[in-house]
């Protein structure tokens, strides 16, 4: 049986809870070896396993506690822009995660396939580990919980004054980026020789995990013809083009426009086996 280091992914989220939050809850249920910490102010939903835990605050406390944690005056116009914070979460929630070996950040609208599966030893012995190939990947990353990698969005140059502004400034996917791929349109061998020198955090995992559908990145085939339909069957994850293939998420991210009605969601997350594609998640027929 494969031993997992202890993860932590954490997520503050508020303001209401999207129609699918069971449908998560329970793909983070079929992955017990891996905890999620999430705060928000929407309440306790129908579904939360074990592995995940509600901690109940405000929006302004958060904020705060920002401001406390980072010594920045944290005001931001919407949530949204705490996707800002990312990588300063390892920071910010640290006494909540000691004893774990890596934190991660990640998004609400995704469903998790074989996730602890799908990490390999090569993949843990990296300080960072995005999915994927050539960024970061904001829906799921993880960071190895040491002090240099919690403190390492400090490197970013002006960090306080991106962070104390309150609109978006995609700091985790452009200027966090840009600590691990520094001028990433250049070949990669030109950058290793190049920029050796910024390369102190190059242990450092970017692999392409083909988990959002009509992004920039092609699909496995290279091709820009994305999955339509994927299938979630008691925490495995796969798709109607390569359904041999278990994957370990699905960022939904352009489909969830969508979903506004709590009757795309036909059946139960109870069921074991939903299908899942743009107009919803629906119970399918099939023999665990």
């Amino acid at each position: 049986m494969k031993v997992l280091p202890k993860i932590a992914i954490i997520i503050p989220y508020f303001g209401q809870w999207p129609v699918w939050i069971n449908y998560f809850m329970e793909s983070c249920r079929h992955n017990p070896k891996i905890d999620w910490l999430i705060h928000t102010d929407c309440g306790k939903p129908d579904n939360v396993p074990s592995n995940v835990t509600i901690k109940h605050i405000r929006f302004d406390q958060y904020c705060q506690r920002v401001s406390a944690a980072l010594g920045i005056a944290f005001r931001p116009n919407s949530a949204y822009k705490l996707c800002d914070l990312k990588p300063a979460y390892g920071h910010i929630h640290q006494k909540e995660i000691e004893g774990y070996d890596f934190w991660g950040f990640g998004d609400i609208d995704v469903i998790y396939g074989d996730l602890q599966g799908y990490l390999t030893a090569k993949m843990l012995a990296h300080n960072l580990i995005s999915f994927h190939g050539h960024r970061i990947s904001g829906h799921l990353c993880m960071v190895k919980n040491t002090t240099q990698m919690r403190e390492l969005y400090r490197k970013i140059k002006g960090w306080q004054g991106l962070l104390e502004n309150p609109d978006h400034r995609c700091f985790d996917e452009k200027s966090f980026n840009a600590l691990f791929i520094p001028h990433k349109r250049l070949p990669k061998l030109v950058k290793r020789v190049i920029f050796f020198q910024r390369y102190l955090i190059r242990p450092s995992f970017f692999q392409e995990a083909f988990s959002t559908n009509f992004s920039s990145a092609a699909w496995i085939d290279g091709s820009f013809d994305f999955p339509a339909v994927w299938h979630w069957r008691y925490g495995v994850l796969t798709c109607n083009k390569d359904n041999e293939r278990s994957f370990p998420y699905l960022h939904f991210m352009t489909w969830k426009k969508n979903w506004i009605d709590s009757l795309q969601f036909t059946g139960n997350w109870q069921d074991g086996h939903w299908h899942i594609s743009e107009s919803g998640i629906k119970t399918e027929t099939c023999n665990k």
